[in-house]
């Protein structure tokens, strides 16, 4: 269950990033929005970098972290690394999974399951893109009306967002079939790095929020490296092992399919697989 509102926290967290990333109103700069948008679309510029993602949660009573590393190219093809480990409540998980895209095909090694898949780059990045496009990204006005303040100091931008905005917002594009109710925003503010020729390199968030009578607190932080200077992504030797989405290796050693997509989910997406 923890883990389940630590994942909605998430997906409205990127839901309100892309949107607006997206009382009474403190000091709003204009050179602030500015700089927050110019960072968002140098995103597009970026061939390759290192990255490394650091997530702090606190649901239930319980203490969960998620560490990810990884870097990517994309000059050409999409090569990408990632890898995760993660801890609940001092218990830990040091190869909690790895995912790799390697000549459109995605890779993923979880609680020693070694799966692969037909992976359409080009699509699965068009959502994200329309965020960050100038083409398709909101307006001052829109941004403007999602915050209570925006500064920027040097290369630091500062963002602290309107919490009845963004909860009235998420009210209204909660899905009402989703089980529990909307998480409701106590706190979220944002913190950019940029650097002299104003690309993000690290962003940081702050947020707690209520959902089901139970606080949830996160601290994010995103840092990039080596932006446009690395050269080569590391794979794993094994990647040809890997089985296609869909199957899995019978006690004898041969490969079989899972008899549905029913009964591949109830493996994959169970919190009793993950043990939480």
């Amino acid at each position: 269950m923890t883990m389940k509102k630590i994942t909605m926290f998430f997906v409205t967290f990127c839901m309100l990033f892309v949107i607006g990333a997206c009382g009474s109103k403190k000091e709003i700069q204009q050179e602030a929005i500015d700089a927050y948008k110019n960072a968002l679309t140098k995103i597009m510029d970026y061939r390759s970098a290192d990255y490394e993602l650091e997530v702090n949660a606190k649901a239930d009573g319980q203490k969960v972290k998620f560490a990810i590393n990884g870097g990517f190219i994309n000059d050409g093809p999409l090569q990408l690394r990632m890898n995760a480990s993660m801890s609940v409540s001092g218990i830990s998980v040091d190869d909690f999974m790895s995912l790799y895209i390697k000549e459109d095909y995605l890779y993923m090694s979880a609680m020693g399951e070694n799966m692969k898949q037909p992976l359409d780059v080009e699509e699965s990045l068009s959502s994200f893109n329309i965020g960050i496009d100038p083409e398709t990204m909101i307006d001052d006005k829109e941004i403007k009306a999602m915050l209570e303040e925006a500064t920027i100091d040097d290369n630091e931008i500062h963002m602290v967002f309107d919490v009845d905005v963004i909860n009235a917002t998420i009210e209204k594009t909660y899905d009402e079939t989703s089980s529990g109710s909307a998480p409701h925003y106590n706190t979220m503010e944002f913190t950019f790095q940029i650097d002299d020729k104003g690309m993000l390199t690290s962003f940081s968030m702050q947020a707690d929020a209520v959902q089901d009578e139970q606080e949830v607190v996160v601290e994010l932080t995103l840092k990039m490296k080596d932006v446009n200077q690395l050269e080569a992504i590391e794979f794993p030797e094994d990647l040809d092992t890997y089985l296609e989405s869909g199957t899995y290796v019978e006690s004898d050693g041969s490969d079989a399919f899972y008899e549905d997509e029913e009964s591949f989910e109830d493996y994959w997406y169970s919190d009793e697989e993950f043990g939480f």
